[in-house]
């Protein structure tokens, strides 16, 4: 593994990714459950937090997901 999945549950999201799934936290029904602190987001990642995926129907949104950033992102 490279330079910053040392931890299994960065590894786990990164293997997340390569198997398609996308970040639940940019789903477009995340403001049901989620607020982002637009002005507490670093200078150039703005873009890993915006909304535009949509969810599979019925499946509700999920705060424990792996693919969820941590609550203070």
């Amino acid at each position: 593994l490279g330079p910053g999945c040392e931890h299994l549950q960065i590894a786990m999201h990164e293997i997340g990714h390569s198997l398609g799934f996308y970040h639940e936290h940019s789903r477009k029904d995340r403001s049901t459950v989620l607020r982002i602190l637009w002005q507490n987001i670093e200078n150039g990642m703005a873009s890993q937090f915006r909304p535009g995926n949509d969810a599979p129907r019925g499946v509700p949104y999920d705060v424990t997901s792996i693919m969820h950033y941590n609550p203070m992102s």
